[in-house]
């Protein structure tokens, strides 16, 4: 999968940084190649520190605990302190704490080192989603997410080659120690790189009291599922349980009283995020038994050493990046529907012949098939949930929405992880264990179809960019033209253009106060229109405080709206519809000779532009 931006950008946009890009996927990168390293090093860890099978699990769930929990926290505060700066500290604590991890002489510390790896990485992640969302042009974006999507899966699998490579020919150790010089370098460039500094939302509060609560919880419930594979339903799978169910009631509660929480309600209204979310969750419940078990089932049933146990996973990392490098093209031509059905199709199948194959006496006939289609799903999956949970956020919010979608990520991870464990965990041995997780790995794909065809938005996230300008008139009764574009919005078909008397124009929405945007948008296809209200300035117009229903039809009312107010209003219909754009500029932006914009109609199939 190459790293580039657009060859030919739109409207004047400059190209997106080929070092920002490289910095920005090297955040989810680096995050799940270590991952997927420390899984195939897991045998050689338990061996020389003498851990348990419980215990040494515990390294890598308490990596995805914490970056799982603590995401939602690391993108609210690049939301507040500034995602530039988060970045690049959280870049350098992850380096020291790689390197205290590939030090550390005994199972408990090599746990504490993991836990402020995922400290790190719990800031580092969102704030190179921040960095990268407000980076790129409208028309880059696309591009820009499908690429950080694939990164985590190429890191995922990339992991476990590169692990197999450093743990057969060094040692575990030096696992954790090659993502210091990466990072040494990677720091190098960030410093000659001009990294944008998103806007920062101001009089917000961090919500350290719901960050702890759902931390807690996601520990106390993965707790309660290990303890039960290992030991059954005893005492301390139950105290574990309810400790889960009643932490999360707190963070529930806190969430609907404190005035700033860590999930906004506004976040779980948008269709995008919440089920691009949902799918993520999914996808990567399904796919860590492959990265957890496969490996060791490599080295236990087929005998293979660490590199070549990394090596036979090449499939799947060839399949993230033939199929990756055609997947933003994909969901630009058709949404995210059709590729996400698609890759759970590929997915369910690939499971399935691992399961059905599991004890196949060779390679070849046994994993290698699974192994190809597995390798095919996952990015198509992957990158169309991201991009279609990610789309419309740009500046304030984006790093908040990108960690909860890497919270569900990571969650997912560590839900898979525990069900590879309980499969293996009482007797039944790596085979045996892996065919049966992999089966119910298989069996997330149904809900994970019926989401991709009926949940997921199935617009296309992304039009390509076109402006016209507005032709300004000085004739109250002669209509003017707007520009005919497409807007990123919450759940927007596009914006859309009508031709209106300009003296009309000063009339048909309620009057507001100086200082005030007015912007009205599509919530969700066939369903109600909705206004925004924001003060100005405001980062992100379609974002506001206050939502109001209109109907579908232009708005016509007896209101003056006062000169000094720009007023901009916008009606999406459903598709092959029109909707209306009214514009009410004050003097001092069209000069004294223009009295106002009128707007001209264009079919929503017919839009092929999006502002900046």
């Amino acid at each position: 999968m190459a790293l580039s931006a657009p060859a030919h950008p739109r409207d004047g946009a400059p190209p997106l940084d080929r070092r920002l890009l490289a910095l920005a996927v090297l955040a989810p990168l680096l995050a799940n190649a270590d991952m997927g390293i420390v899984t195939l090093a897991l045998s050689d860890i338990r061996r020389d520190l003498s851990m348990s099978l419980d215990a040494v699990q515990w390294v890598t769930n308490i990596y995805v605990l914490l970056v799982g929990g603590l995401q939602l926290l690391g993108g609210r505060l690049a939301d507040l302190a500034g995602a530039r700066r988060l970045f690049l500290h959280g870049m350098a604590a992850f380096a020291v704490a790689s390197a205290v991890c590939g030090a550390a002489p005994s199972g408990p510390l090599l746990v504490t080192a993991r836990a402020g790896q995922a400290l790190a990485a719990a800031v580092l992640v969102p704030a190179a989603m921040s960095l990268l969302v407000t980076a790129a042009a409208p028309h880059q974006r696309a591009r820009a997410l499908a690429l950080w999507a694939g990164a985590g899966g190429v890191g995922s699998v990339a992991g476990v080659l590169c692990g197999g490579l450093v743990v057969g020919g060094l040692d575990w150790r030096w696992a954790f120690w090659l993502n210091v010089p990466v990072i040494a370098v990677a720091l190098t460039v960030a410093r000659r790189t001009p990294l944008p500094d998103p806007p920062r939302a101001r009089g917000v509060r961090l919500d350290l009291t719901g960050a702890t609560a759902l931390t807690g919880a996601l520990f106390a419930a993965v707790y309660a599922l290990v303890r039960l594979a290992a030991h059954g339903a005893d005492r301390h799978t139950a105290c574990a349980a309810l400790g889960a169910a009643a932490l999360a009631a707190v963070f529930a509660h806190r969430q609907r009283t404190c005035p700033h929480p860590l999930l906004p309600a506004s976040l779980l209204r948008d269709r995008g995020l919440v089920s691009g979310a949902a799918g993520i969750l999914l996808v990567s419940t399904a796919a860590a038994p492959v990265t957890f078990l496969g490996g060791m089932q490599l080295r236990d049933t087929y005998g293979f050493g660490a590199p070549a146990a990394g090596a036979a996973l090449l499939p799947v990392v060839g399949g993230i990046f033939v199929v990756g490098r055609t997947c933003s093209t994909l969901l630009a031509r058709y949404g995210a529907r059709p590729p996400c059905a698609l890759g759970c199709l590929l997915l369910g199948a690939g499971l399935c012949l691992l399961a059905a194959r599991s004890h196949a006496p060779g390679y070849v006939s046994g994993m290698l098939p699974g192994l190809v289609l597995v390798g095919a799903g996952l990015p198509l999956i992957w990158m169309s949930c991201e991009v279609v949970a990610l789309a419309r956020f740009r500046g304030t919010g984006s790093g908040l929405a990108a960690g909860l979608v890497q919270c569900a990520g990571q969650f997912g991870t560590a839900l898979g992880t525990v069900l590879a464990v309980a499969m293996c965990g009482r007797g039944t041995g790596v085979t045996a264990g892996a065919g049966q997780a992999f089966g119910v790995a298989a069996l997330l794909m149904g809900p994970a179809l019926v989401g991709a065809l009926f949940w997921l938005p199935g617009r296309r996230p992304h039009p390509p960019a076109r402006r016209r300008p507005a032709v300004r008139t000085s004739d109250p009764d002669q209509p003017a033209v707007a520009d005919r574009v497409a807007r990123d919005g919450h759940g927007a078909l596009g914006q859309q253009v009508e031709r209106l008397p300009v003296a009309r124009a000063r009339r048909g929405l309620q009057p507001r106060v100086p200082g005030e945007h007015v912007g009205v948008q599509a919530l969700q296809p066939r369903r109600r229109l909705g206004v925004e209200f924001l003060p100005q300035p405001h980062p992100e117009p379609v974002v506001g405080h206050q939502r109001v229903g209109l109907p579908a039809r232009p708005v016509q009312g007896e209101h003056e709206v006062p000169d000094e107010v720009l007023v901009r209003a916008v009606l999406v219909h459903q598709r092959g519809e029109f909707a209306q754009y009214l514009v009410v500029p004050p003097e001092a932006q069209l000069g004294p000779q223009a009295l106002g914009d009128g707007v001209e109609p264009v079919p929503l199939d017919d839009l092929d532009g999006r502002p900046e």
